[in-house]
Parts: C-alpha cells; structure tokens; sequence
C-alpha cells in the first residue's frame, strides 16, 4: 500500500518557491578573508559538528529515498540531492 503526499509536496511543486534566509543582524561576510590561523582554529572547533552533519545529512537521505520509493513521489530535487551527497 502507498501512502499519501499532499499534491504540493513535490520536487516540480517546490522547486520553484523561495526559501527563506534570515540573517539575525549579521553583516554580509566571506569565510575566505579569515587569515589561516583564524580558519584552523574555526575547524578545530567545528570538527565534531562536521561528523554530525554528516551523519544526519546520511540519515535524512536515507529516510527521504525510502519515502519516495514508499510514495512514488520525487520531493528531494536531484540538484539538491546532488549537493547534499556531496556533503557527505
């Protein structure tokens, strides 16, 4: 038995809808200016939260394929899908 998605929740239905991005008062800002002292100690930091990522990143993919086979229905587009694989 398949179950059922709302008509909207779809790749084609929302890959075409603005997500959006709040910035909380943040100043634009690019990563690529921190001098090379400052980048090792923000991945020093960052490590464990990196293997986290990933692993919920590998569960999330896993949950949402078997939910696509289980509906029928595409919901994670493949450019995104793409880009989260090459995350991992």
């Amino acid at each position: 038995m398949r179950r059922k998605l709302p008509g909207w929740c779809s790749c084609a239905e929302l890959s075409d809808r603005q997500m959006a991005h709040e910035t909380h008062g943040v100043p634009a800002h690019d990563a690529s200016l921190m001098s090379s002292w400052t980048a090792r100690k923000v991945d020093s930091l960052t490590e464990l939260d990196r293997h986290l990522y990933r692993a919920g990143a590998g569960r999330f993919l896993r949950e949402v394929t078997r939910m696509e086979r289980d509906t029928g229905r595409e919901v994670l587009c493949k450019k995104r899908r793409e880009e989260l694989v090459g995350l991992l």
